[in-house]
């Protein structure tokens, strides 16, 4: 699980979310839900952007394997991370402990009891701790640049009351392994708070599972154990995507715009090509478009029809039980919804159509189980009743393995929710009998809760209790329905008189 806690980040004062299977965000407007969330998306893709994935080491293996001099700027960096030290020849000297640990490491890959960094000897020890010390400065610098992307402003237009309030802080915490990483903020760079001996002290710990991928695993471990260096490097990024296991998802935003962004969305792709083709260059006349706007329209442009999605029994949910048609990309990349047999492009569909087009093709063709799908309130332009339905969507999603959040201000999918979790107290037979799928349920463990409370002086991230008899507490909903009821009863009683 991965704890977040910032302070002094845009409008929020200060808080902390533990995002679960499903995470939901309820509050007032301007109180600072879609920040943390655009936050949290850049926590995600900062591990993509260091190339801390585990992809890098089949780009490592292929440059050793075939000589190759010209390698991208990351795969050099990492390269010649230990270049000193195969020069000298002192990993012949750990040649047979190298071997062992990748035989261990392939053996235990998927056991309960993985090997530890504190198991190794003084020399590799240090080794793969001062790897991992490195990978998270780069992952810092990543960081820095994916929240100034998500965001398209600089890091000290995020800082509440433009540093008034004193430096922007974020941390965040993984459960497994369990470690963490403190930062604070006064300009546009961030600075570590806590101090390496402390990451050291956790990551002698870090239970090291095989990090190899599997296109090349079984050619990684023959080669391995001829070439002790390739398995110095298979040990080192095993133990970096350890690491950051928690935080290392595919993660895809759906902003609340996306209604209005899907009838411009080759418009708006194109636009960041062409900004992202001039680099630092941009033309200070157009724009600067958040990233997560940007990245919205180029997995648009991207979906590939042909692609059945191992999701897309929650897609055709949607369709046909919400949107009651079908949605589909043709030749082009141009997006129809059919209704009736009759094709309507995109831009002369409902709101609702519009809206819920981007999340269908997602999970019909995108999405898969252990990815991160952020969508901003997925009631947006619905009638209760389709709300209703999506709650369903997404407890449907949770089931298959994906991690959703949620920022709404809808009590209907609220209440629906809490009921999903009053339905898991049911056996699967029951749902049935009552008219829900076996899989359409939620458990208490499931869902995290969080309301973000607003004053005069900013916002404040409060968690909410959710369990089996209430669900999710309704009380930022029902201060409202009692105050329009007061009113009510007052208009009645001025105007009788």
């Amino acid at each position: 699980m991965l704890e977040v806690s910032v302070s002094n980040f845009g409008p929020i004062i200060e808080g902390s979310v533990r995002l679960r299977p499903l995470t939901v965000f309820v509050g007032p407007n301007n109180a600072g839900k879609s920040y943390l969330a655009m936050l949290i998306y850049g926590l995600l893709q900062s591990t993509r952007s260091a190339s801390l994935d585990g992809s890098l080491l089949g780009a490592l293996i292929g440059s050793i394997l075939h000589h190759d001099p010209m390698l991208p700027k990351h795969v050099l960096k990492y390269r010649t991370l230990l270049g000193a030290l195969i020069e000298s020849g002192e990993i012949q000297q750990h040649r047979d402990e190298l071997k062992l640990w990748l035989d261990a490491l392939w053996q235990n890959s998927d056991q309960e009891t993985p090997l530890r960094i504190s198991e190794l000897s003084d020399r590799l020890r240090y080794l793969v701790t001062d790897s991992l010390r490195q990978s998270v400065d780069e992952y810092i610098h990543a960081f820095e640049r994916e929240l100034q992307r998500s965001f398209g402003g600089r890091l000290a237009e995020l800082i509440r009351l433009a540093g008034q309030a004193g430096p922007m802080r974020f941390a965040i915490k993984t459960a497994d392994p369990s470690w963490e990483l403190a930062l604070v903020s006064t300009d546009n760079s961030f600075t570590k708070e806590l101090p390496d001996a402390k990451f050291f002290e956790e990551v002698a710990e870090l239970p090291v599972r095989l990090g190899v991928p599997t296109s090349i695993a079984s050619i990684a471990r023959s080669w391995a154990k001829a070439d002790p260096e390739i398995a110095l490097f298979g040990l080192i990024f095993s133990a970096i995507t350890s690491l950051y296991r928690d935080i290392n998802r595919t993660a895809f935003y759906l902003p609340a715009s996306r209604g209005g962004l899907v009838q411009a969305y080759k418009a708006i792709a194109s636009y960041s090509m062409g900004q992202m083709a001039y680099g630092s260059f941009e033309d200070p006349r157009l724009p600067s478009l958040p990233g997560v706007v940007t990245d919205f329209a180029r997995i648009l442009i991207s979906v590939n029809r042909e692609v059945e999605g191992r999701l897309s029994e929650v897609g055709r949910f949607i369709e046909t039980d919400v949107a009651q048609g079908s949605v589909s990309v043709q030749a082009e990349g141009h997006i129809f919804y059919e209704f009736e047999r009759v094709k309507i492009p995109i831009h002369l569909t409902s709101s609702m159509v519009s809206e819920l087009a981007p999340i269908i093709l997602l999970l019909k063709h995108v999405v898969a189980p252990g990815d991160f799908l952020i969508i901003e309130e997925p009631e947006s332009h619905l009638h209760p009743a389709a709300q209703r339905k999506v709650a369903r969507a997404i407890a449907m999603l949770v089931r298959a393995g994906v991690r959703v959040l949620i920022t709404t201000h809808s009590d209907y999918l609220v209440t629906q929710l809490s009921n999903l979790i009053k339905l898991g107290e049911l056996s699967p037979e029951r749902r049935v009998e009552l008219g829900y799928g076996e899989n359409v349920f939620l458990k208490p463990e499931d869902l995290g809760a969080y309301l973000f409370e607003q004053t005069a002086e900013g916002s404040r991230i409060v968690e909410l209790t959710v369990n089996a008899e209430d669900g999710i507490p309704e009380g930022t909903f029902s201060t409202v329905v009692s105050s329009l009821y007061e009113e009510t009863v007052n208009l009645e009683t001025a105007t009788s008189r």
